[in-house]
């Protein structure tokens, strides 16, 4: 009996602490980017999700090398993200949300593990509601 109270104390611990640290390893902290800026030292080295408007002037991508750059804006701040792998397919329409995942380099450039866009709002008031689906 003492070592089945044993074993299940040992397993309760082992989970405790695999979830706890799959938990804290993996959170990460998501914010605007005019939260951001001001506090970018801050979160040296470390993965944060960032969160803000793609500036569409800034948008180039180079595809022989894959890689994207845009300028990630909100609350009168800025932040210049370069991001490695193909682009998003809503990248470049207007008033486009994004959240991008990554750490900041020594430069002071976002280098974006992961770049998701929000979807084109399909939203519509009310009083246009009933006109778009039956035309009432």
């Amino acid at each position: 009996k003492v070592r089945l109270v044993a074993g299940t104390i040992a397993i309760l611990a082992a989970l405790g602490y695999l979830g706890y640290s799959g938990i804290h390893n993996f959170a990460e902290y998501m914010m605007p980017v005019s939260e951001f800026v001001p506090r970018e030292a801050l979160y040296d080295n470390q993965t944060v999700r960032l969160t803000g408007n793609v500036y569409p002037a800034s948008v180039s991508y180079d595809a022989a090398k894959a890689i994207l750059r845009f300028r990630l804006d909100g609350g009168g701040k800025a932040v210049p993200v370069e991001y490695h792998g193909s682009v998003p397919d809503n990248m470049l329409q207007p008033a486009n949300h994004a959240v991008v995942t990554g750490k900041l380099d020594g430069a002071g450039v976002f280098q974006a593990s992961q770049v998701l866009m929000s979807c084109p709002s399909t939203y519509k008031a009310a009083g246009s509601a009933a006109a778009a689906v039956g035309g009432r």
